[in-house]
């Protein structure tokens, strides 16, 4: 996955560093100042706190001007319209911060996003060139994506059911490395906050969804090995 930011994080950042270097500094400095009026500038750590002060306030300053020079490329998501705003292009897909979902890129340009009803629920869907299958995000049905026709992607207006019908654990094992991103796709799947995904990362092998059917545990098996994790898939007996 890529690295690159967002430009609101990287600002961010930038404030949080420039508020602990700013606020240590004016500590420093005022009881520098203060000792010094009192001892009649006598005290050698009045002036030792004042020499701490002076360089943290400038590194604080220093990060308030790097927050006002970043700039940023703004994408528009194909899903939901929200704009969200990078330090410089993406080569890869990213997470919407609007809706959460990937957004699919291919050498820098968003993929054209297609819409689809599923034939069961009649629930809207999305897929994108990339898609190799889809699962109503409502009701768990398989929508199957017939072949290439006028260089475009055609799905049916039909879904098939899920013939196995035993429950399946879709198990954590492993993460190369946690990103955004992968937080990002994670909040969506499970419908938690940012932290409680974090507490799952840091504490594998973590289940992640039970009782779902084996279809629906491989897609999102597909969907997180993107990020560059380990998932298992097991059967499930509820206790």
């Amino acid at each position: 996955m890529s690295d690159i930011q967002r430009s609101s994080d990287v600002v961010e950042e930038h404030a949080q560093q420039a508020f602990m270097y700013i606020g240590g500094g004016a500590i420093a400095l005022v009881i520098g100042v203060v000792m010094a009026v009192y001892s009649s500038g006598q005290a050698p750590l009045a002036w030792v706190m004042i020499a701490i002060g002076v360089p943290l306030e400038i590194v604080g300053i220093k990060h308030l001007i790097d927050a006002k020079k970043v700039t940023g490329v703004t994408l528009e998501c194909p899903y939901c319209q929200y704009r969200n705003t990078m330090t410089e292009k993406p080569m890869n897909d990213f997470a919407c911060r609007g809706c959460n979902r990937m957004i699919p890129v291919d050498n820098g340009v968003i993929m054209q996003v297609e819409q689809v009803r599923c034939g069961f629920c009649n629930h809207l869907n999305f897929y994108s060139a990339r898609s190799h299958g889809l699962l109503c995000e409502e009701c768990d049905s398989i929508i199957p994506i017939a072949g290439l026709e006028s260089s475009s992607k055609v799905i049916s207006t039909y879904s098939r059911k899920e013939v196995d019908e035993s429950s399946y654990e879709l198990v954590l094992v492993s993460v190369e490395r946690s990103t955004e991103e992968l937080v990002a796709t994670m909040q969506q799947m499970m419908a938690l906050n940012r932290n409680q995904v974090k507490d799952i990362i840091e504490n594998l092998p973590q289940p992640l969804l039970s009782g779902i059917n084996h279809t629906k545990a491989e897609m999102l098996k597909a969907q997180l090995n993107t990020h560059k994790v380990t998932c298992e898939i097991r059967p499930y007996t509820p206790s």
